[in-house]
């Protein structure tokens, strides 16, 4: 199928919707067939909805218009977001100039106006002003209130030339041209709002169907950056209002996902009876978000065909296992990391050491989890927080109840979890790490901890900055120098170490440690301490121990960039 005036627009079949939104395609595509004109339709959805794939839809559904496709992204990306308005212009222009015949009067007209405000527009930008089509600025070499008059009256002009070559261009094919805009949502808020007011002189063209691919809460954030907080809402749902005839919901609560499953299964040659675990596993983890569900499943067939894993039903398992543990990677980094380092998870849920020991409903399980992969910096209550319990409890059911194949199942888990890491951002990001020197005033918010170097040459390999505080104070302090000294309160308090860290002091255990949870509670030098402070607090403990002891050693970090 072509597209008339455009022949590189990618054509989406009915065999490439894997999420069965065929009925929406084809609404949306004979509403804009049959709608008068000027209108302009706002397709909304989270960046990934597939907001892209609609349009090529739709685009497909019409082919005997005249279909114009401007990406925003191409232009971000690159550092190009100041000269956006200008390539939209560009773009439009020329599309419809080359759509009309070679000797046409509209064509020649469009394109002498758009010249003669193209050099005014760059000069604005220049000036830093950010709607290019702006006068209101003082310089005395430039501005004059004549020049501003001549400047708006060829604005008007071109609109009008623009005008008359759309009339011209639709008039005998009874057509219409359709304009795409995709990705506004992309860019930063204040950008795209510039963008939709450039837009604003093209909306009252008749002929003309805008698509747009932008949030309202994009144009709230835009309005605010320009108008601020009181105005926000108010402005926002005007502007959007005026602009905006329909404003359409990608439904990706509808998404099928059976049928992408089904696709997908078929093309690798695997069956598999119970395809409603898997889209309900992927759906109750990754949700409705096309690129990470198919990013999700092009890792999981490379490792199927890597690791060579029988395609038939009887491997139902390893493929839900193999799904979930992808799903980790992409989207909780700190368990799946902890997977991969520690063996605790793998004990028996009866003992205290094991994840699966936590009790959603209880406060302290929150606790629980910050210590143990977070390092203590995260706090109770937290979306991650949240989101990693419920990857615990899916995590546990999968692994079984029964003693005997909860063993081999967790056999087979950590078999996949290893061999997993060739598709993980984590196995990259180790050629990368820079190593630092640790001080009192380190920052380490954003730094994801992979080793430790103490003096120049012991090295140890750890998480977690927790982990880091203990080697170091073991490795450089005498274990009996260290009990007498923790056991000494006059001590403490000189070196300003609080009681609270302590959970024994003099062999009695401090009434403080009721309210902390055990995990918290770490043996360092044959002393029981309570660790369950952030980075910056522990960093600072450690130098008042180093310093007590006259400690001078130089410690560094082994880190890469957490964000």
């Amino acid at each position: 199928m072509s597209v008339k005036g455009n022949k590189d627009l990618p054509i989406a079949s009915e065999e490439e919707d894997l999420f069965g939104l065929q009925d929406y395609y084809r609404g949306l595509a004979d509403f804009i067939d049959g709608c008068e004109t000027p209108f302009t339709i706002a397709l909304q959805g989270d960046w990934g909805s597939g907001k892209t794939s609609m349009m090529n839809n739709i685009a497909a559904r019409l082919n005997k218009h005249y279909i114009i496709r401007f990406d925003t992204w191409q232009y971000a990306q690159f550092g190009g977001e100041a000269e956006l308005s200008i390539a939209l212009l560009d773009a439009i222009t020329n599309e419809v100039r080359d759509k009309l015949s070679s000797g046409s009067q509209a064509a020649r007209g469009l394109k002498d106006k758009f010249s003669s405000i193209k050099k005014r527009l760059r000069f604005n930008l220049t000036l830093g002003i950010p709607n290019v089509f702006s006068v209101q600025y003082r310089n005395d070499n430039e501005s004059s209130e004549n020049e501003d008059k001549a400047y708006y009256d060829s604005i008007k002009t071109f609109h009008d030339e623009f005008g008359k070559a759309v009339h011209e261009l639709t008039e005998a094919s009874n057509a219409k041209v359709i304009i795409f805009i995709d990705d506004l949502d992309r860019l930063h808020p204040t950008r795209a709002v510039e963008l939709l007011e450039i837009i604003k002189i093209f909306l009252d063209v008749e002929g003309c169907v805008f698509v747009l691919s932008i949030d309202y809460g994009v144009v709230t954030l835009g309005i605010k950056a320009k108008y601020g907080d009181d105005l926000m809402y108010q402005k926002g749902k005007s502007f959007f209002d005026k602009m905006i005839q329909l404003p359409f919901q990608i439904p990706v609560n509808f998404y099928k996902m059976n049928k992408l499953l089904n696709n997908t299964f078929e093309r690798m040659g695997i069956s598999i009876n119970q395809n409603y675990q898997i889209a309900e596993l992927i759906e109750q983890c990754v949700g409705s978000n096309p690129r990470m569900v198919k990013r999700v499943l092009n890792s999981f067939e490379l490792l199927v065909d890597i690791l060579n894993i029988e395609k038939s039903a009887k491997q139902e398992q390893q493929y839900i296992y193999l799904l979930f543990i992808l799903i980790l990677q992409l989207y909780d980094e700190h368990l799946y990391r902890y997977l991969l380092r520690s063996n605790k998870w793998a004990l028996p849920s009866k003992d205290e050491n094991s994840i699966f020991n936590a009790k959603v409903k209880d406060i302290s399980d929150e606790k629980y989890i910050i210590n143990e992969l977070f390092d203590g910096d995260d706090k109770v209550g937290t979306p991650s927080i949240k989101k990693t319990i419920s990857f615990i409890k899916t995590m546990d059911v999968l692994l079984g109840k029964e003693d005997i194949s909860r063993e081999n199942n967790i056999e087979l888990f950590q078999t996949l979890l290893h061999q997993s890491q060739v598709t993980s951002f984590g196995t990259a990001e180790i050629s990368h790490t820079n190593i630092i020197e640790l001080t009192e005033g380190t920052e380490l918010t954003n730094l994801a901890i992979r080793g430790l170097i103490i003096d120049g040459q012991k090295e140890f390999v750890l998480d977690t900055y927790r982990d880091a505080f203990i080697k170091i104070l073991e490795t450089l302090i005498d274990e009996e120098k260290f009990k007498a000294f923790v056991n000494s309160r006059e001590k403490t308090n000189k070196a300003h170490l609080p009681d609270r860290i302590f959970s024994q002091i003099d062999g009695t255990s401090s009434n403080n440690d009721i309210k902390y949870h055990v995990s918290s509670i770490k043996r360092v030098n044959g002393v029981n301490l309570v660790l369950h402070y952030g980075r910056k607090d522990l960093n600072n403990y450690l130098f008042s121990f180093l310093e007590a002891f006259n400690i001078k050693t130089k410690i560094y970090l082994k880190v890469v960039d957490a964000e």
